[in-house]
Formats: structure tokens, sequence, C-alpha cells
């Protein structure tokens, strides 16, 4: 499970009885934007590194029966963001996936905060065919990353 807009500042691992939860949040101690990933307590084992990138990015990466995965949790920058700061979160997400091997599976989450709409020339390889909506600012921003990467979208 990912978890986007947090509002928990800093970093870290938290265990309940149930769940462990990884956190990435401002490191200037505001209590807005951040990102999450939750798991079930039994899988923590299977957590190999867990490297927080920023308030917008964290990813875990893990082992399990037949190989690894890298999940990466996301949280956009809203629409209202200047392009600048748009491009910077891309860059860095692009440079977060870089890092990924890979032969791991790879699983990106969260809130893109874009719609890929019901025109998918260019983008036929990784927008479905059953998108809804009108593209909004954001919406150049996420299927050039997945057609970049060779990626599938689920949703955004």
């Amino acid at each position: 499970m990912v978890l986007s807009e947090t509002r928990r500042p800093g970093s870290g691992e938290t265990i309940s009885k149930a769940f462990t939860y990884y956190w990435s949040g401002m490191n200037n101690g505001q209590h807005i934007k951040g990102v999450a990933i939750g798991g079930f307590r039994r899988l923590q084992p299977s957590v190999v590194e867990v490297t927080p990138a920023d308030e917008h990015i964290m990813p875990l990466w893990m082992k399990y029966s037949v190989g690894s995965m890298s999940v990466v949790a996301v949280y956009a920058p809203i629409t209202l963001c200047e392009t600048e700061e748009k491009e910077t979160f891309y860059t860095k997400l692009d440079s977060v996936l870089d890092y990924c091997p890979c032969r791991d599976s790879l699983t990106l989450l969260g809130d893109f905060i874009a719609v890929t709409g019901t025109k998918r020339a260019g983008y036929e390889l990784c927008v479905g065919p059953h998108d809804s909506g009108t593209r909004n600012d954001n919406s150049s921003f996420f299927p050039n990353l997945a057609r970049s990467r060779k990626l599938r979208t689920a949703g955004s």
C-alpha cells in the first residue's frame, strides 16, 4: 500500500502489531506533502533497502521467492505548481528509476496528479484504451515517463 500527502516530517519506519510503515516527508519539520509505503509486518524481512529521495519520492527494494522488486512511492507536485518544479520532480524520479536494477519487477505507485485522457496517439503502448477525462497540465509528464521507461499505466 502506498500513501500520498502523509504530512509526516522527516523519514523513518514505524512497526505496529500487523504492519510496517516507511515514510518520507519534509526535512524542515513542516507537516505537508510526504509519501509512505505500508505492508504486512511479516514481509519486513524481505525489505532490503528503503532510501527516501525526498517528500515526493521513496523507493523500496525487496526480495521475494522468484527475484526482487523495486517499489517506488510517488506524490507528484500539484497542478498549480510551476512547470520547473514538475520538471525537477520527473528528473529526480527518472534518476531514482535508473538506480532500480533492470532485472527487478518495477512498480510505481502513488498520485501522479495527471489525467491520461482518452486520446492515446503516440502513447498506445503505455496508456490503456479505457482511460477517461481530459488531460490536465500534468498530463504530458506522466505518459512521457511511462513511454520512455516502457511502462504501462493503470491509472494516474
